[in-house]
């Protein structure tokens, strides 16, 4: 994400946008304006959004460090796409950004 004079937003902006103010029921999950805030296992968060209509669903996911965002597309319905990002998140990045 673009920081400095050139950036969309300034820095506090951003910050009120992903400062979770609602805690979700099932443990963890928190809610900001507009993201889904999730814990990554072994530190650091997980901002995102995501739908479903006619059978399709999106997810966006992004890691504010190390600056890192992933889109998934399903042709599938209910939660198909989050069930692949979290997958990705919590299975297949934290290796690969160990190395």
């Amino acid at each position: 994400m673009q920081t400095g004079p050139g950036a969309l937003l300034p820095a506090d902006a951003r910050a009120t946008l992903h400062t979770p103010v609602v805690d979700l029921p099932g443990g963890g999950r928190r809610m900001a304006l507009g993201w889904f805030v999730d814990p990554l296992p072994g530190g650091g968060r997980i901002l995102g959004a995501g739908g479903e209509v006619d059978s399709f669903s999106a997810t966006l996911a992004f890691l504010e460090e190390p600056r890192l965002g992933i889109v998934v597309l399903c042709n599938r319905g209910d939660d198909s796409a989050e069930r692949v990002i979290r997958a990705l998140m919590e299975q297949v990045l934290p290796p690969l950004l160990r190395r």
